[in-house]
């Protein structure tokens, strides 16, 4: 045996992990298919060991002969039940080479079950030359035989082979993990099987590099924990790094990530989902997010950021405060879902100049917003903005003492208000761009020309009770918006 065929029982163990891994995927069965079928190989591999040592200490030519012959047909199958070993074995090579693995990965993994295969083979060669010289075999042919097949199969104490399984399963994290203050949340999120769950107790991980997610999975706190969760995000850094990143690190991958019941501070943005400059700008892939009592804040530009092609997010009980230009920001194509959350105090991180438009929430592009029950107040700047051609729907919130306004809503943007009190802005509750309506008039290019609807909107002018500083909506024509 080549000493390069000795790492393939060492590499295997690997190969378990990987296989688990693929196995634990929602989207996907090929994993489990992929460890029935090792498990089938590695069964099979003891019996012909058991056949060949029996075969070493025979008396009999006759009984060697049969079990040469057997070990003959379980390497090489022949019967109609299989393909035998060989061929199960480049079965599986296969699956793992068209399975979504990381270049890297599938180079080592085929490695490892190359250098079995060849164990096999070998067998296969030396039971082949005993049967065509009649079955007669001597001792030295029949304990290579049963070295090669010891290589195949491996020792499961060191652990190689197709026994490092067993022991692999006692060491390999199963689908949770438990991650206590000091310990890393990298570590963790790394170890974790996709669609598992990180359990985090109390205490504040502070991060030195920003925290990656690139595979399904929950972050919650730990159970039964009552002192707070806290994520602090690195300082300084490379321009636009996250505190948090979900992002996809294969085109087409799959992501379905759950954050729930932790606060994260600081980064550039303090959770990123999508591809972001300076992260995964040419990766994309399905983004499905769900932050539930989740408080983000101090983030150098917002709190949250969501781009892609296919991405989206839904926020839950959530608080969203204290950033330093937006509270949320949602670009491309990404879908925000929002209810009965608070988004208040950001746009601290900008002084306040005349044509500096902050706002607790930003829409821009094509990006689909939906916010309900939910509150915006004291930002500096709007409340809400939109623009491009986003499409903003709000329903039953409210959205009050914000410094630039309630609303403002320009270039093609559709929005649907049904329902909601926009009270106590120091500009206009609700503003649609126009040559009418200071301080924005100069934005000629960026004009409302886009679509308005709703009803039963609470948008009362300055005298009123409550009333917006600057007015209740401009221009107008849109006052069917207070209808009942």
């Amino acid at each position: 045996m080549s000493g390069a065929r000795g790492k393939a029982g060492v590499c295997l163990v690997v190969l378990l992990a990987t296989l688990l891994t693929v196995a634990a995927q929602p989207e996907t069965d090929e994993g489990s298919g992929i460890l029935e079928e090792l498990a089938q190989i590695q069964s099979s591999v003891r019996l012909a060991m058991f056949l060949a040592k029996s075969a070493l200490l025979s008396l009999s030519e006759e009984d060697v002969r049969i079990n040469i012959e057997e070990i003959s047909r379980l390497l090489a199958g022949g019967d109609s039940e299989g393909t035998g070993l060989i061929g199960s074995t480049e079965r599986v090579l296969a699956d793992v080479d068209a399975a979504s693995l990381s270049f890297d990965v599938k180079t080592d993994l085929s490695s490892s079950l190359e250098h079995a295969l060849a164990f096999l083979r070998d067998a296969l060669g030396v039971a082949e030359r005993i049967i065509a010289g009649g079955g007669r075999a001597d001792e030295a042919e029949l304990r290579a035989l049963y070295a090669y097949l010891f290589a195949a199969h491996g020792d499961a104490e060191l652990p190689t082979g197709l026994s490092g399984v067993e022991y692999s399963l006692s060491i390999l994290p199963g689908a949770e993990v438990v991650v206590r203050a000091g310990e890393s949340l990298q570590d963790a999120v790394d170890r974790v099987l996709p669609g598992g769950t990180v359990y985090v107790e109390s205490g504040t991980y502070v991060l030195n590099d920003p925290l990656w997610i690139s595979k399904s999975l929950t972050l919650t706190v730990a159970p039964d924990t009552t002192d707070p969760v806290e994520i602090v995000g690195p300082s300084g850094g490379r321009l636009r790094d996250a505190a948090i990143t979900v992002a996809p690190e294969m085109q087409g991958q799959i992501l379905h990530v759950r954050i729930s019941g932790v606060s994260v501070s600081g980064g550039f943005y303090g959770i990123a989902i999508g591809p972001h400059v300076g992260a995964t700008a040419l990766i994309e892939g399905r983004i499905d997010v769900i932050l539930d009592r989740v408080a983000l804040s101090d983030a150098v530009q917002a709190g949250l950021s969501i781009a892609g092609l296919d991405s989206s997010v839904h926020l839950e009980d959530c608080r969203i405060h204290e950033n330093g230009e937006f509270g949320i920001f949602g670009s491309q194509s990404a879908r925000i879902d929002i209810e009965d959350s608070r988004i208040f105090d950001n746009g601290v991180g900008v002084e306040a100049e005349p044509y500096r438009i902050t706002a607790g929430l930003y829409a821009i592009e094509e990006s689909i917003v939906r916010v309900s029950k939910s509150v915006v107040e004291g930002n500096r700047g709007v409340g809400i903005r939109a623009e491009d051609t986003a499409d903003l729907f709000v329903a039953g919130c409210t959205v009050s003492e914000n410094t630039q306004g309630g609303l403002l809503v320009w270039d093609g943007v559709t929005l649907s208000l049904l329902g909601t009190r926009i009270l106590r802005n120091d500009g206009w509750g609700l503003q649609f761009l126009s040559a009418s309506c200071e301080p924005y008039a100069l934005f000629v290019s960026h004009y409302f020309d886009g679509e308005v609807s709703g009803s039963g909107n609470t948008i009362p002018a300055p005298d009123d009770p409550d009333g917006n500083l600057g007015g209740s909506i401009c221009p107008l024509g849109y006052e069917s918006l207070l209808a009942p």
